[in-house]
């Protein structure tokens, strides 16, 4: 194994990560556009963008995996690379004040936050029938009046 390939490795996943972000950014990934058309005061923004960056902080160890697989490396390489990766990406999301614990929530992490996602969707889902509801009984209570006030 050359030894400069863990280097160039890693900042090769680092670098497309960073071009992930940009991507997303420029068309509109529907993970990220959900996040950022909430509104700032609110929970599900918070939690929209929380689960948008575990997603992205993720994606890099599943490329490190990815590498890892398709490279044919004996035992004791697999197991460098694997030590030092893992320390590296620890040091990464750290930067995000996530710990190399959280690293092993992630996937967890996710799978919560995508139903506080769904629980919020549907919480608004059933404030807007019941504001429909309302305008409709009040429609038909109007009519009613109007029918009440000609009749009289």
């Amino acid at each position: 194994m050359n030894k400069d390939f863990p280097y160039i490795c890693f900042k090769e996943i680092l670098k497309r990560g960073r071009q992930e972000l940009i991507n997303n950014v420029l068309n509109e990934n529907p993970d990220l556009y959900t996040a950022l058309y909430k509104d700032l005061d609110s929970p599900i923004y918070t939690i929209c963008m929380e689960l948008y960056e575990v997603k992205w902080l993720n994606a890099h160890w599943k490329a490190v995996l990815t590498v890892l697989e398709q490279k044919n490396l004996s035992s004791y390489d697999r197991q460098i690379l694997i030590s030092l990766f893992a320390k590296w990406y620890s040091d990464f999301i750290k930067q995000w004040d996530y710990t190399s614990f959280d690293r092993n929530l992630f996937d967890e992490k996710m799978s919560i936050l995508r139903s506080l996602m769904i629980q919020n969707t549907n919480w608004e889902n059933n404030l807007k029938k019941v504001q429909v509801s309302f305008e409709k009984s009040e429609r038909i209570l109007d009519e009613k009046i109007k029918e009440l006030k000609e009749n009289i």
